[in-house]
């Protein structure tokens, strides 16, 4: 998550700047997961608490979709390169039987059988070779989006009672008495971290 980003965040919550418009300029003042979601958020606020954490859960859920699928790749590779050893061990195996049961002579059935073995433990090595380091990055890689996502979840936690404030704005214009004020069944939705 961009420092700056939820630097300023923070500080427009903090400061009571928090308007809708003002959130919306800050969503749009990048193109980072982080402003994609807070962005989905501002287009839902004045509704409902929940429509508005719905946008931004399946926002998130986008970006870590689209975080992913850019090492996607490597979870493939990993998965079928031992398939691909495991295929070599059979056809090695499958070649050194064959020369066993077909040649005649002592000597050279043990030298194929030698280089029909060798094939299979080649082709093993091979695929375990390059599976284990790319399971090792695609698990390192789905560590970091994760890590990511739990941070910028944190980071917009701070706007819960901003939005909240902005539904019961919303509510005021919408009936043209004043609103009233936060329940508790609205402060028992805002966790107490985001207070």
């Amino acid at each position: 998550v961009p420092s700056a980003f939820a630097g300023r965040l923070t500080d427009m919550v903090r400061r009571n700047d928090d308007s809708q418009d003002n959130l919306r300029r800050l969503a749009e003042s990048g193109d980072t997961p982080i402003a994609r979601v807070l962005k989905a958020a501002v287009f839902r606020a004045g509704r409902p608490w929940s429509e508005v954490e719905k946008g931004m859960d399946d926002e998130m859920a986008w970006e870590m979709s689209a975080l992913r699928g850019r090492h996607r790749a490597l979870s493939v590779v990993g998965s079928v390169a031992p398939l691909v050893g495991l295929l070599g061990t059979v056809i090695g195996m499958i070649f050194a039987f064959m020369v066993t049961s077909q040649d005649a002579a002592v000597g050279s059935q043990a030298s194929q059988l030698g280089k029909g073995i060798y094939l299979a433990l080649l082709t093993t090595a091979a695929g375990l070779t390059i599976a284990i380091p790319c399971l090792l990055l695609a698990s390192r890689f789905n560590a970091q989006v994760e890590r990511y996502m739990r941070t910028m979840n944190e980071t917009l936690l701070v706007t819960m009672p901003s939005f909240v404030k902005l539904e019961h704005d919303q509510r005021e214009l919408a009936t043209g008495d004043a609103a009233p004020e936060a329940t508790e069944d609205d402060e028992a939705r805002i966790p107490v971290s985001a207070k």
